[in-house]
């Protein structure tokens, strides 16, 4: 019975684990420390939550948070056209004869 348990212990050892992200894992912002990543006044992300044009804010008592990696992600995608952009390559003329 001994030597099973081990058995057991040691291959779960040797795998690697498996990085799991959680709302538990990622830090809660309050509404003040949302505002202040987003250099924005508390009363602007309280308005474009109303409009829909930031996530809803989870209830927990009291207090309204934001997972961290939601206001990153949404903020992420606001800079993905950015990300994205490239110059203008100058095309090469052809002369025909």
């Amino acid at each position: 019975m001994t030597s099973t348990s081990t058995h057991s212990t040691t291959s779960a050892a040797t795998e690697a684990p498996k990085p799991v992200r959680t709302a538990a894992a990622s830090q809660r912002l309050t509404l003040s420390e949302v505002a202040e990543r987003l250099n924005m006044c508390a009363r602007s992300i309280q308005k474009m939550v109303k409009a829909r044009r930031f996530p809803r804010g989870v209830h927990l008592g009291r207090d309204v948070f934001w997972l961290e990696t939601v206001v990153d992600q949404w903020l992420e995608a606001k800079f993905s056209d950015q990300m994205a952009w490239e110059p203008k390559r100058r095309s090469s003329k052809s002369t025909s004869s």
